[in-house]
């Protein structure tokens, strides 16, 4: 089986402590991977790479077409990994190869996007007039700056396309980032490792640990060294995770479980509501934070709706 190492200061390592986990494939019920299993040392050093890459200014400090040009490089290199990425996310998630394909064709695409919006269209100082008070006329300035060191914690059901979303947009302002992946499925996030290192992102601006959450997230979310925590999963553990930052008072963006849905009105097309009722409610095996999972039915529509 192949065996996957920690992403830690631009370099894979072991684990600390030594201890590995398995990675099951859903589809045969058989390990085919080994993976580090990381623990509170592992995300210390994590943190201290990411805090240090920032304090140095070696990636915040680049002027936005240089980091976009470094960003676009890491999409090149994701690019040539899609088969790679395609067939180790089907067998790390469950995912049917269409949609694994998928995230590994889109994933380039996004981290192009945030690059050219970051270098090119995003505001980083505003000059705004302003009547001032009778004393002191003048103008008002924004001047919008990175995070600093933010944390990334993914579920297991989209786990390449969430490492997109919350490395993209974090790195793209100039921020670095510690990634944890789902204990489940932490393979894809690792392969992204080995894309940064390729194209010579610099190290520690992306660190990618694997391991249990109860262990690891007690520290990424405690750490007076992290500034920012983005984490998508269950409500339970986004008020825990709440709870945790709130001693160091740190930013947090919470996307949690919901039950979204459908409203389906009298004029509606039954024969198309009914399709886009079951695909909202059963896309990806209906393992999606925003699938409608609830059908609200007009009373006048709705035997006939319950019927088809």
């Amino acid at each position: 089986m192949e065996h996957y190492k920690l992403f830690i200061n631009g370099e894979f390592v072991e684990s600390a402590n030594g201890q590995t986990f398995e990675s099951v494939d859903p589809g045969t019920g058989q390990p085919f991977a080994t993976v580090a299993k990381a623990g509170s040392v592992d995300a210390e050093a994590a943190i201290n790479a990411a805090r240090s890459a920032f304090d140095s200014g070696a990636w915040n400090n680049l002027k936005t077409e240089d980091r976009s040009r470094m960003i676009n490089a890491l999409a090149d290199q994701i690019t040539q990994q899609a088969l790679r990425l395609t067939i180790t996310e089907s067998m790390d998630s469950g995912q049917v190869i269409r949609l694994s394909k998928y995230w590994g064709l889109l994933g380039p695409q996004l981290l192009r996007n945030f690059a050219h919006f970051a270098a090119t269209k995003f505001p980083w100082t505003e000059d705004i007039p302003y009547a001032g008070n009778v004393f002191a006329p003048g103008r008002d300035y924004i001047r919008r700056e990175p995070i600093g060191v933010c944390v990334g914690i993914i579920p297991w059901n989209f786990p390449l396309s969430m490492a997109f979303w919350k490395i993209g947009q974090a790195i793209s302002m100039g921020n670095t980032i510690v990634l944890k992946p789902a204990s489940a499925t932490p393979l894809s996030a690792l392969i992204l490792g080995e894309a940064a290192k390729a194209a010579g992102i610099p190290k520690g601006v992306i660190n990618i640990i694997t391991g249990p959450g109860s262990e690891l997230g007690d520290t990424l979310c405690t750490h007076p060294d992290v500034d920012k925590i983005a984490f998508t999963g269950s409500t339970q553990v986004g008020k825990q995770i709440m709870k945790l930052a709130s001693d160091t008072i740190k930013k947090v963006t919470l996307e949690l479980g919901g039950k979204s849905a459908n409203i389906i009105l009298d004029d509606a097309d039954l024969d198309l509501a009914v399709e886009g009722a079951i695909f909202g409610t059963f896309f990806h095996q209906g393992q999606v934070c925003e699938s409608g999972t609830r059908v609200l039915v007009s009373t006048q529509i709705y035997e006939e709706f319950i019927k088809k």
